[in-house]
């Protein structure tokens, strides 16, 4: 049986500073899977973007017409949502691909 490995660059775009959920937490994990050699027994997928359709069968369509207004409303700036989830420039681009 195989293993996948499904990542994408752009997740270390998603960041807000002193946040645990940080570009440098996904970079030590590749940098772990390349050093222990697992990266190379793995599949390795590189994720496309999924459709609204998709989207909507894990998530209210209030909370995804909620998501585009704000990122939308505040292109260039970070906004907080709640104490642990943001939104900044990309947020949603980058979720599509998670």
């Amino acid at each position: 049986m195989s293993s996948a490995y499904i990542t994408h660059a752009r997740f270390t775009e998603h960041e807000l500073p002193r946040h645990p959920e940080s570009p440098a937490r996904m970079r030590a994990i590749w940098q772990e899977l390349e050093r222990s050699g697992l990266a190379a027994r793995m599949l390795q997928l590189t994720p496309s973007p999924v459709s609204e359709e998709s989207i909507l069968r894990a998530h209210d369509a209030a909370y995804l017409s909620t998501l585009k207004r704000i990122a939308q409303q505040y292109a260039q700036q970070t906004v907080m949502l709640d104490q642990d989830t943001w939104l900044a420039p990309g947020s949603l681009e980058v979720a599509r691909l998670a």
